[in-house]
């Protein structure tokens, strides 16, 4: 089994928080890329997973944190599915559609959810809900320069393509959150 390369892994995260283009032309041809964008897709939802613990008066801190970090990481691979679906059936130059892979689009938009890491905020009283939105902000905006990046558009259309994947996936996780927390109720 390979060991997660850590080295760079603290100054991406930065990078992407700051919504720096260059880091993107940086992790284009690093292998070691995939699997810290992969661990930082995890932090990410781990922190929305702490940050929902408002969610205890319903089902409790431990279920909250569970539902939170899955609910998260689903409506991120969602997130995903749909943004790529989007932007190479629509938005995506023929040149760049022949050369993109799904694992490099993944392994750039995992460095974008590095502005989800704010969201480990969300459980403090007074301040839970505007960190929430101010993270829904960010990670819109910080996926956006991925999209652009990745898909080669211009910044409009990776925001178009960003914000109506996130609604799309914002209804779907709370569909589904809405009846986990129904079912549980109902025991």
């Amino acid at each position: 089994m390979k060991k997660l390369d850590l080295k760079n892994l603290n100054s991406r995260i930065i990078r992407a928080c700051k919504l720096d283009e260059t880091l993107y032309e940086d992790i284009r041809g690093d292998k070691n890329a995939l699997s810290q964008a992969t661990l930082v897709v995890v932090l990410s939802s781990f922190a929305a997973g702490i940050g929902s613990i408002s969610l205890i008066w319903k089902v409790g801190t431990i279920a909250a944190i569970i539902i939170g970090t899955l609910a998260a990481l689903l409506g991120w691979c969602f997130w995903i599915l749909i943004i790529y679906f989007v932007g190479m059936k629509i938005f995506a130059k023929p040149y760049s559609v022949s050369t993109l892979d799904f694992w490099q689009f993944a392994q750039f938009s995992g460095f974008a959810a590095s502005a989800g890491l704010i969201r480990v905020l969300g459980s403090v009283a007074f301040v839970g809900t505007f960190v929430s939105f101010l993270s829904g902000i960010w990670l819109i905006a910080a996926m956006s320069v991925a999209i652009k990046k990745i898909f080669e558009l211009d910044i409009r259309k990776s925001v178009f393509v960003c914000i109506i994947s996130w609604l799309i996936e914002f209804i779907i996780i709370a569909v589904a959150v809405s009846l986990f927390i129904n079912i549980k109720g109902a025991k």
